[in-house]
């Protein structure tokens, strides 16, 4: 295999990993060195990965924004504080700038360093925010990652990183501190034609579990007392799923060869 060149500095302007990136790094080195295998075999299949991965990941030409971290709780206050909530307890409409209730003195609460007109335009493109003449309302309690326009190295690397802390975390022994939430349920025999109910309702289900953990973290930070440290703490979930029985590759390329071969006898029609 020809190795591959790489350039010292990405499409996203990068040359250094951010601190999180290193720690993923750090983290992932050692679940993977817990396996056992000799040094030289696992640095011979990191590399074929590597390798593997194309010389520019990142879209070029792509308009993107940075992620903004807490983004979604700008929504947990507006939906949780009763100083933007109605009569009803449904969130206010409110003006971008004035005195509060306003979208800027709500945003500067969760973070007085954060750019308004960004988070602004952030949430719009999360389709998270609505705007209604002079007045923005928000559309869900939850931003939905897939929509933001947020490169998407930044808006994984922060899961990837939770998972791996909380794997590292509960593989330490009972004497070095209580374990961290980590379950996980799992079926071999689910029939394919059932995963779009399965998913649907996995969405139902973790939808109104994750809003219980936010309003449980949002109650704790509630009892905040003035100069106290403080820890961030997240709750995350995941759906996953794979081909128990994977067909093999040379069998792959048949099945697509026949029905590109196919494809191309009914164009000529």
């Amino acid at each position: 295999m020809k190795p591959v060149r790489r350039r010292s500095q990405s499409r996203t302007g990068a040359t250094e990993p951010s601190t999180l990136v290193r720690q993923v790094i750090d983290l992932f080195s050692r679940f993977i060195a817990r396996t056992g295998l000799p040094r030289e075999i696992l640095l011979r299949e990191i590399r074929r990965a590597w390798l593997g991965v194309p010389e520019s990941p990142v879209r070029p030409g792509r308009n993107e924004s940075r992620e903004i971290l807490d983004a979604s709780h700008v929504l947990t206050l507006w939906y949780s504080d009763p100083q933007y909530l109605d009569q009803k307890g449904a969130p206010l409409p409110l003006r971008v700038r004035g005195r509060a209730p306003s979208l800027s003195e709500l945003i500067r609460r969760v973070d007085s360093s954060l750019d308004v007109s960004e988070m602004i335009i952030y949430l719009l493109k999360a389709k998270a925010l609505r705007r209604s003449g002079p007045f923005y309302l928000p559309t869900a309690r939850a931003i939905a990652m897939r929509q933001t326009a947020a490169p998407v190295h930044e808006r994984n690397i922060r899961p990837l990183f939770g998972l791996l802390a909380t794997l590292e975390h509960n593989s330490k022994s009972r004497n070095e501190g209580r374990g961290c939430f980590e379950f996980l349920a799992e079926n071999p025999r689910v029939p394919a034609r059932l995963l779009k109910y399965i998913s649907s309702n996995i969405d139902r289900l973790g939808d109104e579990f994750m809003r219980r953990m936010d309003a449980l973290l949002h109650s704790a930070e509630l009892e905040l007392r003035p100069g106290e440290p403080t820890v961030r703490v997240g709750f995350g979930g995941y759906q996953f799923n794979w081909d128990s029985h994977p067909e093999p590759e040379r069998a792959r390329r048949a099945r697509v060869r026949r029905k590109s071969s196919k494809g191309r006898r009914t164009r000529k029609k």
